[in-house]
C-alpha cells in the first residue's frame, strides 16, 4: 500500500519562485506510440504542498525515441515474447493508473501519505485489417496473452555496446474490444482495447526495464 516517493523540483524563472514538493507521488502514467510522431508520455503526480527552495536546474543530453524504435510483440507467455515476431502497429496507448488516496488527517492541511489501492493498466492499439488471426481470434476465443511494449534506440550506445531501451512485459494481457469501421476509398483498420491482469503463474502483472546511464536512484 505504501511505495517509494519522490521529491518534485519546480523553478520558475518568470515569477522568480522555486519550490520543492515532498512526498510526490506518480498517480497515472500515460504513453502515446504513433507513427510520425515522437513517443509521448504525459505523467500525472500528487505530492505535498511546495516550500520554498532556490533551485539551479542543470539540462541534460537526452536520447529521444521516435516512432522506427518502437516494437509490440504477443505471445501465449512472458517466455515466448523474445522470440516472438514483431507485430505491425500504427499507434498504440498505455495508461497505467494507480488510484491513490490521500491520507488526510486532522490537525494538517497536507496529507500525511498517499496510499496505493488498485493499479489498472489499459490500453489501445490501431492497425491495419490484415487477418482475423492477429487480434480478432484471440478478442473472440478471450484468450489471454503476453505483451511486450519495447522503445530501444539501437543508433545510440551509451557506455559500451548498450543502448538506450524503455521495455515493458505485461504478464496477462485480455482483448476487451475491438471496433473495424469500413469507409468507402479508406483503408481498413481497428481498434483493439486491451487490459493487463495479474498472472497467477508469473506471480507479477507488469515488469519494466529501463536501460540508461542512471546507476542508481
Amino acid at each position: 500500500i505504501q511505495h517509494q516517493s519522490l521529491t518534485a523540483f519546480l523553478n520558475d524563472p518568470l515569477a522568480a519562485a522555486d519550490y520543492k514538493h515532498a512526498m510526490a507521488c506518480v498517480n497515472e502514467l500515460n504513453i502515446t506510440y504513433q507513427a510520425g510522431k515522437l513517443i509521448e508520455m504525459d505523467v500525472k503526480m500528487v505530492a505535498k504542498k511546495g516550500v520554498s527552495a532556490t533551485l539551479t536546474p542543470a539540462t541534460n543530453t537526452e536520447n529521444v525515441f521516435t516512432p522506427k524504435n518502437f516494437s509490440v510483440k504477443l505471445a501465449a507467455n512472458q517466455a515466448g515474447l523474445a522470440a516472438a515476431s514483431v507485430i505491425n502497429v500504427r499507434s498504440l496507448k498505455l495508461k497505467i493508473a494507480k488510484a491513490l488516496e490521500h491520507d488526510d488527517v486532522l490537525g494538517s492541511n497536507d496529507p500525511a501519505d498517499f496510499l496505493n489501492k488498485t493499479i489498472e493498466i489499459t490500453g489501445d492499439i490501431e492497425a491495419i485489417w490484415q487477418d482475423e488471426a492477429s487480434f480478432k481470434t484471440a478478442f473472440l476465443a478471450g484468450t489471454e496473452q503476453a505483451m511486450r511494449i519495447d522503445l530501444k534506440n539501437a543508433d545510440v550506445t551509451i557506455a559500451t555496446s548498450a543502448n538506450p531501451e524503455l521495455q515493458i512485459d505485461l504478464y496477462k494481457v485480455s482483448f476487451d474490444s475491438l471496433t473495424r469501421p469500413f469507409k468507402v476509398g479508406d483503408t481498413v483498420m481497428q481498434t483493439i482495447s486491451f487490459k493487463a491482469h495479474y498472472s497467477l503463474t508469473d506471480s507479477k502483472m507488469v515488469s519494466v526495464k529501463l536501460t540508461n546511464l542512471q546507476a542508481s536512484y
